[in-house]
């Protein structure tokens, strides 16, 4: 396979070479169904419903076997090819076959329907990145026990070349081959792992740099500009929920996801409980983009959140607001949606009007509601003298993911106080 990958170039393939490839292919998966099909003892005769049967092993059977039945004998065939082109099958299985087997498999042992739709959100990011990195590569159609070390490295450097990626997109592409490999070593499928081999650190000088976190969040003078603005647009609109919950989100940091899910009932002793989550149950074949309250956070770790002076004053605000426009509502942000409560995209706009209102919106660089997570994250840190195991607590993030994705950096009056203090002389 070398021969046919000698360069980067060549793994993006002509329509000559991918009709060759397909050909070989199907030529081969001919021969391939007749060698598999012919190990087992066809019946003879059908059951006296009409169905011809057979057992096939099935090693996530409690049995370890299945049955499978057809119509005909032809169709019994397809039924055995296709089967053990499966994850228990013994048919070869190619980059992108296995890579579908790797999405099945994240579902198929999840019970709880809320993290099932977390789990085929994460499947729909996982597949865009899939045909962002390797759709119509040859790699795609290599069987996985003929891929070498340099394929791997040359469908990389491929990728590197044609895209500006930073750390948290390579490793994104990096997931997906990973992930195949693993699934194809765990399940005998090659009997080295090939991936292991390659030495990733080389490739570290074609990554662009990330912004850095400091780049991405507020200044504090614009944190009041912008508190500020919702509070005057509270007065001049009371009624209007998409503001306070924007409000309670720079207060708090929280990630968008978790604030409408708030309830009355989840504040307590002192205490907000954040347990809950509303995701984006992305488009598909069966229905279309819609919200859903699940009964996790993205971490699946329930947290406490402490009710701060500011936390308790905006509460009472909100409970004013409630009482007056008669919400009556076991949520904190109700709205005229089909869960009863704000979507993430509402205040999103929201957010955004605020911005554009403020001429805060910056030149090349992505913000959003949830860069106000970063300067609650920094506070903290910088309040606690670097306290990061204090701040993941709070916020939901482990101490290195809230070091290097959210830390924006000391505070400089604080290091200059610290500074004047040192006695040289």
């Amino acid at each position: 396979m070398n021969a046919i990958l000698n360069n980067s170039a060549a793994i993006t393939p002509t329509m000559e070479v991918k009709s060759a490839i397909e050909n070989a292919r199907k030529e081969y998966m001919k021969k391939e169904k007749e060698m598999i099909v012919g190990k087992y003892t066809l019946p003879t005769t059908p059951g006296k419903d009409g169905y011809y049967r057979i057992y096939v092993c099935d090693k996530q059977s409690s049995k370890g076997r299945r049955q499978l039945a057809s119509k005909s004998l032809e169709e019994l065939a397809d039924k055995i090819y296709h089967h053990e082109r499966c994850i228990n099958g013994t048919a070869r299985k190619t980059f992108a076959e296995i890579f579908t087997l790797v999405q099945e498999e994240r579902i198929k042992y999840i019970k709880d329907p809320d993290k099932l739709l977390s789990a085929e959100n994460t499947i729909s990011k996982h597949q865009f990145d899939y045909n962002r990195f390797f759709k119509d590569t040859l790699l795609e159609q290599i069987y996985i026990d003929e891929i070498s070390k340099k394929d791997i490295e040359d469908v990389i450097l491929l990728n590197l070349q044609r895209y500006n990626l930073n750390k948290k997109a390579f490793d994104g592409m990096l997931y997906i081959i990973r992930n195949i490999f693993k699934l194809a070593f765990y399940e005998y499928w090659i009997s080295d792992n090939t991936f292991e081999r390659v030495n990733l650190k080389k490739y570290s000088g074609m990554l662009v740099e990330t912004m850095p976190s400091s780049e991405r969040a507020y200044t504090e003078k614009e944190l009041c500009k912008i508190l500020n603005y919702i509070r005057n647009y509270q007065i001049q609109n009371p009624n209007y929920i998409p503001a306070y919950a924007l409000e309670l989100q720079i207060l708090m940091g929280l990630r968008r996801g978790e604030i409408p899910p708030l309830m009355w009932n989840d504040i307590k002793n002192g205490y907000i409980s954040i347990n809950k989550e509303q995701i984006t149950v992305k488009k598909s074949n069966k229905h279309g983009q819609y919200d859903r309250i699940v009964q996790h956070t993205k971490t699946f770790k329930n947290r406490l959140f402490p009710i701060s002076q500011d936390i308790s004053d905006f509460l009472k605000k909100l409970k004013h607001i409630h009482s007056v426009f008669c919400l009556d509502s076991i949520y904190l942000f109700p709205f005229n949606t089909s869960n009863g409560v704000i979507s993430n995209s509402i205040v999103y706009d929201f957010y955004e009007r605020v911005i554009n209102s403020l001429n805060l919106k910056k030149k090349d660089i992505i913000m959003g509601p949830h860069s106000f997570r970063r300067n609650a994250i920094t506070d903290v840190v910088n309040a606690t003298n670097g306290n990061l195991t204090l701040a993941s607590q709070l916020f939901g993030n482990s101490p290195l993911v809230a070091e290097n994705n959210y830390y924006t950096g000391v505070d400089m009056d604080t290091a200059l106080s610290v500074l004047n203090k040192r006695k040289l002389s």
